[in-house]
């Protein structure tokens, strides 16, 4: 059923977005300790079972990403039982103004509750962009980076270049 979710939500994406898109060359998904700061890009994924009632437990699953519809292969995340933040880093300075960063996070239980958020911070404006699911089993979130230039944090450098 997660299975299912998951990718009836990137196909819908993929057709909206078109299948021309490609890739930016050496998106990757970093640990980090929380949102971040500004110019960064940053995923958070949280699975939770139980009730408020009963207390919420932490519980594991996967995170995928995708730029423009189409799966960003070297980041898919397997995601421990506690709420876990990544940030987006490229390996290369490319530009990312006009595209589209999609986040499916899916529960080893179909049962769970997830959550997931995407969380833009500007160089100029403290939130750039924002969005946050949740879901049964499944959650899905997107952003389209609509102003620019905007540039990722490099591996290398850990800085980023947003005008």
């Amino acid at each position: 059923m997660v299975k299912k979710i998951t990718l009836v939500a990137a196909a819908s994406v993929a057709l909206l977005t078109g299948c021309s898109a490609e890739v930016v060359p050496g998106l990757s998904l970093n640990s980090a300790p929380d949102y971040g700061n500004r110019g960064d890009i940053t995923v958070s994924a949280e699975i939770l079972n139980g009730s408020e009632h009963n207390g919420y437990k932490a519980q594991t699953g996967k995170l995928r990403i995708f730029q423009d519809g189409q799966e960003i292969n070297s980041a898919e995340q397997s995601l421990e039982a506690k709420t876990n933040y990544y940030r987006l880093t490229s390996t290369d300075n490319h530009e990312l103004a006009g595209k589209v960063i999609q986040v499916a996070v899916y529960a080893d239980n179909p049962n769970d509750v997830v959550k997931c958020g995407i969380k833009v911070t500007g160089e100029e404006e403290p939130v750039h962009h924002v969005e946050q699911a949740e879901g049964k089993g499944a959650a899905y979130c997107q952003v389209k980076l609509s102003s620019g230039p905007f540039q990722l944090h490099t591996e290398e450098s850990g800085q980023s270049e947003h005008h």
